[in-house]
């Protein structure tokens, strides 16, 4: 396999690991009981984790 072909499975395999891992956050975070944690604090979770997304990308992929 060549290095552009070595580099874009890569590309590919960490963008999807990424927001795969963040898809699990979010969802993990919706699951949670209301009991465990009030809404306001799922919305601010899912806030962080939404404004942190950009971030992540511009990090890991720039």
């Amino acid at each position: 396999m060549s290095s552009w072909h070595g580099s874009q499975l890569k590309y590919a395999l960490g963008l999807g690991g990424l927001f795969s891992f963040y898809g699990v956050v979010s969802v993990i975070t919706l699951m949670l009981p209301g009991t465990f944690v009030g809404y306001k604090y799922k919305i601010l979770i899912i806030a962080i984790v939404l404004l942190t997304l950009p971030f992540a990308l511009l990090i890991g992929f720039v």
